[in-house]
C-alpha cells in the first residue's frame, strides 16, 4: 500500500491550528507548576523533561532511518523500528537513576523526586518514535495527538496539583498518564492509517545500525538543542538560573514545535520528488505563524513571566531572546531538513561515505550546535553569580551561532535546489511583527504587573488580541500566500 498523499499547506494548517489552541493548554500546565511547586520541585520537573526529551533523541540512530523507508512506503521498516524502541526504554532506566544521583549531587536535590518520573521516561521513547512515523506519513493527526496530550496533561495536572493539593507527585502523575494515554492513540491512528507492522526485518536493522553514524549526528544536532537547561545547571549550579530558563523554553516550545512539523511534511515530499515550491512555502508558512506568537512573546514579555510567578519576572528578557532563536533556528532547520532530504543512498542500500551531502549537511550543522555550548561555558560562569544574566548571556551566543547555520545552509540549497528566499512573505512578517511590538510598547502593557494571575491575564489577553489583530492585517495585506490561505478556507467552508 502506498504511503498517503501528503497536502503541504493543507497539513501545516492542521498542525498550526492545533498548536494555537495547545499552546494555551501547556502554558496553563507550566503555570499550574510553577505556581503550586517551590523552586527546587519546578526546577525537578524541568530536569525530568530535560532527560525525557534528551533520552526519546537517542531513538534517532533508527528513527533517522525508518522514516526515510516508510515516507516511501515500506512498513516493514516500521515494526522493525518499533522493536527496538521498546528494547531501548527498557535500557535507559539505570541511566535515568545514575541522572538522578548526579542531578542531587549537583543541584542539592532530593534524588527521591526525581525517581518518581521513572515511568515518565520508560514511555517516552515509544512515544517519540511513534510521533515522528506519524509527522512523515499522516501528519495532520499528529495535531490531534499532540493535543491530546497537552490536553489530559492540564486536566489531570488540574485535578490533582490544584484540586486535590498533591503537589509534586501529581504534577509527575499527570506527565505519566498523559504519555501512556497518548501512546495509546498513535498506536491506533497509525493502524486506521493502513500502517501496520509487516514484521521485523534484520536486514534493515543491521543496515540502520551500520551507518550509524549519519543517525548519530542528526541525534546529537536535536540533543543539543535540547541540552540547554541540563548545562544551565551544570555550569551556574544555580536552580533559580533553571527555572528561569524553564519559563522561557516553556513559551518556546511551540515555536520549535512548529519549525519540527512544518519541516516533517516537506522532508517526506522531497524524500519522493524533491521541489523547490515546498521549502519556499514551508519557511513562509512557518514565519506567518512563529510571527503571530512571536508577538506576544517579546512585545508582551514582562506580563507573561509575571504570569508563570512574580519571582520569575527576572526571566522576561529570556523569554524575548528564547523567541528570537526559536524563529532563527527553525529556518535554519527547515533548510537543513530538505538538504538531508536530496540524497536516498539507502534506497540501494550504499555505505555513506564522508563526500556525501548527506553526511557532510549533518557533519557542519553538529559543528555549529557543539561549539556555542564551548564558547559560552566560561562567560556563563563568570556570570553565574546573577543567573538572569547567565541566561541571557547563554541565548545571545546560541542566536549568534543560528545565524551562521542559516547562511551557510542557504546558501548550500540555493546550489542544489536553485532556492529563492520567500521575500515577500518575509517582509510581510517583519512589518507585522514589528507593528504589533510597536503597540504592546506604547500600550504600557509591561508597566502592568499584578501580583494575582486573573488580574495580570485581562489586561495582558485585551492588548494581546490588539497585537494580534494588528499582526494579521498586515500579512493579509502584504503576504501572498497569507491570502492564499484564506481564499482556499473561504472555499472550504462554501463546501460545507
Amino acid at each position: 500500500m502506498p504511503p498517503p498523499e501528503i497536502r503541504l499547506v493543507r497539513s501545516n494548517i492542521s498542525l498550526y491550528l492545533s498548536l494555537i489552541i495547545r499552546l494555551a493548554v501547556s502554558v496553563g500546565f507550566a503555570i499550574i507548576v510553577a505556581r503550586k511547586l517551590d523552586v527546587n520541585e519546578f526546577a525537578t520537573i524541568g530536569l525530568i523533561m530535560a532527560f525525557y526529551t534528551i533520552t526519546q533523541q537517542l531513538t534517532t540512530i533508527w528513527t533517522f532511518w525508518a522514516q526515510r523507508w516508510t515516507s516511501r512506503g515500506e512498513y516493514k521498516a516500521v515494526s522493525t523500528g518499533l522493536v527496538l524502541s521498546i528494547f531501548f526504554a527498557f535500557l535507559i532506566l539505570p541511566v535515568y537513576i545514575a541522572f538522578s544521583k548526579l542531578e542531587s549531587w549537583v543541584l542539592g536535590i532530593n534524588e527521591r523526586l526525581l525517581y518518581t518520573g521513572w515511568a515518565f521516561v520508560w514511555v517516552s521513547p515509544i512515544l517519540y518514535y511513534l510521533t515522528s512515523i506519524a509527522l512523515v506519513t499522516t501528519p495532520s493527526k499528529v495535531g490531534i495527538l499532540k493535543g491530546v496530550y497537552e490536553t489530559s496533561r492540564f486536566i489531570i495536572a488540574y485535578l490533582l496539583v490544584v484540586t486535590l493539593r498533591q503537589g509534586y507527585s501529581g504534577a509527575v502523575l499527570a506527565l505519566t498518564i498523559a504519555a501512556a494515554l497518548t501512546t495509546i492513540c498513535y498506536f491506533a491512528i497509525l493502524a486506521r492509517s493502513g500502517i501496520r507492522a509487516k514484521g521485523v526485518d534484520f536486514k534493515l536493522a543491521r543496515y540502520w545500525l551500520g551507518n550509524w553514524k549519519i543517525p548519530l549526528l542528526y541525534m546529537i544536532t536535536r540533543i543539543m538543542r535540547l541540552f540547554n537547561r541540563p548545562y544551565i545547571s551544570w555550569v551556574t549550579g544555580s536552580s533559580t538560573a533553571v527555572a528561569y530558563l524553564n519559563v522561557a523554553v516553556a513559551s518556546e516550545t511551540p515555536l520549535i514545535m512548529a519549525s519540527n512539523l512544518t519541516a516533517m511534511p516537506m522532508y517526506s515530499r522531497i524524500l519522493r520528488k524533491p521541489r523547490t515550491e515546498d521549502v519556499e512555502v514551508s519557511i513562509s508558512l512557518f514565519l506567518l505563524f512563529t510571527g503571530l506568537l512571536a508577538t506576544i512573546f517579546i512585545g508582551a514579555a514582562k506580563p507573561i513571566a509575571n504570569l508563570y510567578n512574580p519571582d520569575y519576572l527576572r526571566a522576561s528578557t529570556a523569554l524575548q531572546l528564547v523567541a528570537i532563536f526559536a524563529i532563527v533556528s527553525g529556518i535554519a532547520n527547515i533548510i537543513r531538513q530538505a538538504l538531508l532530504a536530496l540524497e536516498q543512498p539507502e534506497v540501494n542500500m550504499e555505505k555513506i561515505e564522508g563526500g556525501n551531502l548527506l553526511y557532510r549537511t549533518l557533519k557542519y550543522a553538529t559543528i555549529l550546535i557543539i561549539v556555542p555550548y564551548l564558547v559560552a561555558a566560561p562567560i556563563v560562569y563568570i556570570t553565574r553569580e546573577d543567573p538572569a544574566s547567565a541566561v541571557e548571556t547563554f541565548l545571545s551566543i546560541l542566536i549568534l551561532f543560528s545565524l551562521v547555520q542559516l547562511a551557510l545552509f542557504g546558501r548550500w540549497l540555493t546550489r542544489m535546489l536553485e532556492f529563492k528566499p520567500p521575500v515577500r512573505d518575509i517582509s510581510a512578517v517583519v512589518a507585522g511583527l514589528t507593528l504589533s511590538i510597536l503597540y504592546l510598547v506604547l500600550s504600557g502593557v509591561n508597566s502592568q504587573l499584578y501580583a494575582r494571575f486573573w488580574d495580570q491575564i485581562k489586561p495582558l489577553a485585551i492588548h494581546s488580541i490588539v497585537a494580534l489583530a494588528i499582526y494579521t492585517i498586515v500579512i493579509v495585506a502584504l503576504s501572498p500566500l497569507a491570502r492564499r490561505i484564506i481564499n482556499r478556507g473561504l472555499e472550504e467552508v462554501k463546501r460545507w
